[in-house]
């Protein structure tokens, strides 16, 4: 194995936000009509001119979203006058050019674990990160973050890894990890946490066979890489379960509607997506979600189903999306008390759920999180 190192770096670490911001609807909206007219788009004749009050503000709130560096994209469409002042790009040029640094070395681990695997005769699927930054204009500017894996064989995976002398943990709701050259990687055992929701076990059998049957080999990365019609039902349901635990992000949207504005014509069956949304009981969200897309991110209606609309209700997820995500509690009273304040969030994503017995499963998942209590290995189901 060669020696290079990587620790996975959040976008948020390398901004320096020791102010105080209030996170002014103002600087919010402008940092959507930013990404919305100057990157989606990137049409040079009909820009809007932006006027952003608060640069550093609007910066703070793209860092934390993960979408900052889709900012410096915009930057070079906006009227000179209209740019953040000199110490303020400097600080995005330099965020930017470590976060592609981050994702060419990220890039360079994946290829040299999926070639392990490969010559152990293990198959491996990237279920999202490397996989949805293809569909971004600059690839390397969609920050990097852990590495999930589908593998073909994720027990004889674990030993295979262990036999590296790294060491692997058991004590998940759905896949194990370890850390290879810093990067923390997941083997999932399941695409979703069946655990805490019964009601998504047709969804997850669903989405195995989809993995299994239609992922596409990719020569960089050496992984195979999920269908369009597994991340259209796949993307919604990872976003909705970070809705409601309070640590959903503006790029998880994005890494959804450019999916969707990517995807070839008719790669998406929305038919076989509506049925599986309707009978998981997230139908209304992947609804709420096309919407977002299309009203506050600008991405062609063409693109998506003409499925029923409701504007107050997807203003109400994108507003908690950027405030919530920055005022999220760590604590264990904090993480009890935005479960039950998040009821109309639960209900919403899985409508076919029982809130308070979603509670009790969510609280034993945790106890497996932490220290293994209830199941002492992932891979017995």
């Amino acid at each position: 194995m060669t020696g290079f190192h990587c620790d996975t770096i959040r976008e948020g670490e390398f901004y320096n936000s020791d102010r105080n911001y209030s996170m002014s609807s103002t600087s919010k909206e402008s940092l959507l009509a930013l990404i919305r007219e100057y990157y989606i788009h990137n049409e040079h004749d009909s820009n809007p001119v932006i006027q952003i009050e608060n640069w550093e503000e609007v910066m703070e709130i793209a860092s934390k979203h993960g979408v900052v560096c889709l900012c410096l994209e915009s930057l070079e469409r906006l009227p000179k006058e209209s740019r953040p002042a000199k110490d303020t790009l400097l600080n995005l040029i330099g965020i930017t050019t470590q976060l592609e640094a981050q994702y060419n070395l990220q890039l360079k681990v994946l290829r040299e674990l999926s070639d392990y695997f490969h010559k152990n005769g293990i198959t491996p699927i990237l279920l999202k990160g490397y996989s949805l930054s293809l569909n971004y204009p600059v690839p390397n500017h969609r920050p990097s973050g852990d590495i999930d894996l589908f593998l073909s064989d994720g027990r004889r995976a674990d030993e295979l890894i262990k036999a590296l002398g790294i060491e692997v943990k058991q004590n998940e709701e759905k896949h194990s990890t370890f850390r290879f050259h810093g990067i923390h990687v997941e083997n999932h055992a399941t695409v979703i946490c069946e655990l805490e929701h019964k009601s998504l076990s047709n969804v997850e059998r669903f989405l195995e066979n989809e993995l299994k049957e239609h992922s596409v080999f990719d020569d960089v990365s050496g992984c195979f890489l999920p269908s369009a019609l597994f991340n259209a039902v796949y993307l919604p349901l990872h976003l909705g379960g970070h809705f409601v635990y309070g640590g959903a992000n503006l790029r998880q949207i994005l890494d959804y509607g450019l999916m969707v504005k990517k995807s070839t014509v008719g790669s998406i069956n929305w038919e076989i997506v509506k049925r599986l949304a309707e009978e998981g009981g997230f139908f209304n969200f992947i609804c709420c979600l096309n919407g977002i897309c299309i009203e506050h991110l600008g991405i062609g209606s063409e693109h998506f189903p003409d499925w029923k609309r409701d504007r107050n209700l997807e203003k109400k997820i994108l507003d908690d999306v950027l405030t919530a995500h920055t005022t999220a509690s760590a604590s264990v009273f904090g993480k009890v008390k935005r479960f039950i304040e998040n009821r109309w969030k639960y209900k919403l994503v899985y409508g076919k759920e029982n809130h308070s017995k979603g509670f009790f499963l969510r609280i034993r998942s945790w106890f497996i999180w932490k220290w293994g209590i209830g199941r002492n290995n992932v891979w017995d189901k």
